[in-house]
């Protein structure tokens, strides 16, 4: 298509002022508009220079048997595409070109034409951005170059070319399993190569599925090696994907606790203590390490075992070293803390949280519970219960539990409650339940949760040196967290 003539162009012109009014446009809106919009219809198609040097070289891709004529070709369209954007390439015939490239892309026997063909699927990309959508049909070959490698610069090439597909495609690459592709060969690659197949793999484990679990859970030992990896983007890319695994199956423990392995575990927490960590990756490893603890029971024991109280008062307390004979003006119990921005303080308080052994259930702290909003689900660390003729204790229902705590922790004497239409006073001095319509009084009493059961749990020495990792965690984090108050 080429360019209108100037009637025809002051046509459309006219044409976009009525329709502007038509639908109720101040009048001046076109005269602002006017300029840009005759930019855009005088620019609405390629040249026909360009447009026909498109065609010509859509045909030389397209020449089967002569493969000089279509390595030409294709070298050619790289410099059409390199030197393009989108106001000059508009028009470009992307649907036909991309499958002739994805032709030349397949031909094993000739490495120039294949890397040409990556390299003009790569620039297509970046001169126009919405071509991707008809690239990603070819996401399985890029993949192929990768799993079999017979010229090197053809694998980097379509690492290059699924690196920028996976910003906006990362499903399609991770349904046709490019994440165990793009790490099988990972270290023959360059560097560079290498961050971008990391690169891929955490795209692809962004907003994960369940059934999706599979196809991403090869990447995990690697993950787990580049968190200790000499090259800083190595690093940060690993973290990266692994946190974006963790915030995906944060609600489902058994494929959390598949994530959170022991070389993961270890190595997280040798990277907070790594020197030149970048802010954004510390901040992302304690967020890893917290979504594992609050979501995975054991985890929490696994990271006091592994001397974590000691590894997070590192991070917190600058370690000042005694010098014989030196004198202070401080007091020798002060805590210098270290400076952190309010993002760091927070993740590390709350992985410090998820450590500490849990509170009572009773007395001032049954207050948690009693502060939630209405409605809302929680197990009550303390029921009431009543007893029926036959000696069977009952409990009673949710909000009246509430209720009943409520008043008692108050000191209040009895408070009247009111189920199924029939009003019962409950008399917390004597410890009865009255019923208003019989007059009959049932005893009534006041358990924790873990009561309930009827059975006591015996201490075991897994139970017993988990007290002491917390009661250890606790001497050494609770000045540090007093002082941090303190100070915010």
């Amino acid at each position: 298509l080429g360019v209108g003539a100037p009637g025809e162009d002051e046509a459309d012109m006219g044409r976009l002022q009525a329709m502007l009014e038509a639908r109720g446009f101040p009048p001046h809106l076109a005269g602002v508009l006017g300029p840009r919009m005759h930019h855009l219809i005088l620019n609405r198609s390629m040249a026909p220079s360009t447009m026909s040097r498109a065609q010509q070289l859509l045909a030389g891709l397209q020449a089967t048997g002569d493969e000089s004529r279509q390595l030409q070709a294709v070298i050619e369209m790289c410099q059409l595409l390199v030197m393009g954007n989108e106001d000059t390439l508009a028009g470009f015939p992307v649907r036909q070109v991309v499958p002739a490239l994805n032709v030349l892309l397949k031909m094993e026997h000739n490495f120039d034409l294949m890397n040409h063909a990556g390299r003009a699927l790569t620039y297509m990309m970046e001169a126009l951005p919405r071509s991707s959508a008809v690239i990603v049909d070819a996401i399985p070959t890029f993949l192929e170059k990768l799993q079999v490698i017979q010229c090197m610069d053809v694998a980097e090439q379509s690492l290059t070319a699924l690196e920028m597909l996976s910003k906006k495609h990362n499903k399609a690459i991770l349904h046709a399993k490019g994440v165990p592709a793009c790490l099988m060969y990972l270290d023959f690659f360059s560097i560079s190569a290498q961050n971008k197949a990391l690169t891929v793999t955490a795209n692809c484990c962004q907003g994960l599925l369940v059934e999706e679990y599979p196809l991403v859970s090869e990447a995990l030992p690697v993950l787990s090696s580049r968190l200790v990896h000499d090259d800083k983007k190595s690093v940060d890319t690993a973290c990266l994907a692994l946190s974006r695994l963790a915030d995906s199956y944060k609600h489902d423990s058994k494929k959390l606790t598949e994530i959170a392995r022991e070389d993961i575990l270890t190595n997280l927490q040798t990277l907070l203590v790594t020197q030149h960590v970048s802010p954004n990756t510390f901040t992302t490893c304690l967020h890893i390490l917290v979504v594992f603890a609050s979501n995975v029971s054991t985890i929490g024991r696994t990271l006091l075992d592994n001397s974590m109280a000691k590894t997070l008062q590192q991070l917190l307390v600058v370690e000042v070293q005694n010098l014989p004979g030196s004198s202070t003006s401080k007091d020798n119990d002060s805590i210098e803390i270290i400076p952190r921005s309010p993002q760091e303080l927070y993740e590390i308080t709350c992985l410090v949280g998820e450590l500490l052994p849990p509170l009572p259930g009773d007395g001032v702290f049954a207050v948690d519970a009693l502060l939630c909003s209405p409605g809302i689900i929680v197990k009550d660390p303390v029921v009431w219960q009543w007893q029926d003729d036959r000696g069977t204790w009952h409990t009673y229902g949710y909000n009246d539990c509430r209720l009943i705590e409520g008043a008692f922790l108050a000191g209040e004497g009895e408070i009247l409650l009111a189920s199924g239409g029939r009003n019962f006073t409950v008399n917390l001095t004597s410890r009865h339940e009255i019923r208003e319509e019989s007059g009959t009084a049932r005893p009534i009493q006041r358990l924790l949760t873990s009561q309930l059961s009827g059975t006591c749990v015996e201490s075991n020495p897994e139970e017993e040196q988990r007290k002491q990792l917390a009661a250890e965690l606790t001497k050494i984090l609770f000045p540090v967290l007093l002082e941090i108050y303190s100070a915010s």
